[in-house]
């Protein structure tokens, strides 16, 4: 075989009734790709055990540690863990890889012309049981770029749903930055952890929840200070800041003066 081709080293069904424990900690020497049929184990992704659940693609490249974990069920009943997996080598796929940034895991749910075709190179390797044939690295590079095309989807699909999720966050915010505000209210509306949704707007909107929410109280203020006759203390309070002392400092800070210079200077 020419080091230029994609190679099929090995491809096959798994599954696991009792407690299962691999270990590569040192870095595979091949591409791995695993695809999470039924059941869940734990794989070594970002330096440490991670759930792997049905749907989930596991992307392993050379010098990647990789480990997996099958447990047993809670209350001592037996595991159940079912996978398809891949091992391929080759320059073709090394070029492949480089160009791809791929993610240790995606859930591409069930790909059916992906799995498909997964289970035909399965076929195929066992009619030739250590055999390297043409057929087999077209497959296999078909199978490659067939995982690109799935990761590339999900991944602007799931993009698609964050930013829309920012959006309503931001929308949440300018609604109600005028009243009492946490970041927990805020992740709350939209069903996240607070650090997933501090993640997504901050990736979004280049800053933070709260420094947006200041933004909003602050633009309100200006409006009292100059086109009405509120007394400060009053406008600090409808505007949302929880104390008078605080939104000087924050108006100081934004315009380069106390909110009393302000007003006098227009």
């Amino acid at each position: 075989m020419h080091s230029s081709e994609a190679s099929l080293l090995y491809a096959g069904y798994s599954r696991h009734s009792e407690s299962y424990y691999a270990n590569f900690k040192k870095g595979l020497s091949f591409y791995l790709f695993r695809l999470q049929l039924e059941g869940s184990c734990k794989a070594w992704i970002d330096n440490r055990l991670t759930p792997v659940v049905p749907g989930d693609l596991l992307l392993y490249g050379p010098g990647d540690a990789y480990e997996l974990l099958i447990e047993p069920n809670a209350e001592g009943k037996r595991s159940v863990s079912a996978d398809m997996y891949f091992v391929c080598a080759g320059k073709k796929i090394d070029e492949w890889w480089e160009r791809g940034s791929f993610p240790k895991k995606v859930n591409i749910s069930f790909d059916e012309s992906l799995i498909h075709l997964w289970r035909h190179i399965v076929a195929e390797k066992r009619k030739r049981p250590g055999i390297r044939s043409e057929l087999l690295n077209s497959l296999a590079w078909a199978l490659c770029l067939s995982i690109e095309q799935a990761v590339h989807e999900r991944t602007k699909e799931n993009e698609g749903k964050e930013t829309f999720i920012a959006f309503r966050m931001k929308q949440y915010i300018e609604k109600n930055a005028t009243e009492p505000l946490t970041l927990e209210r805020i992740a709350r509306s939209v069903g996240l952890s607070v650090s997933r949704a501090c993640h997504l707007f901050k990736a979004a909107f280049g800053q933070s929840m709260m420094d947006y929410c200041i933004e909003i109280r602050m633009s309100v203020a200006r409006e009292y200070i100059l086109y009405s006759s509120l007394a400060l203390e009053r406008i600090a309070e409808l505007a949302g800041f929880r104390t008078y002392p605080y939104f000087c400092r924050a108006f100081r800070l934004r315009y380069g003066m106390s909110p009393k210079q302000y007003r006098l200077s227009k």
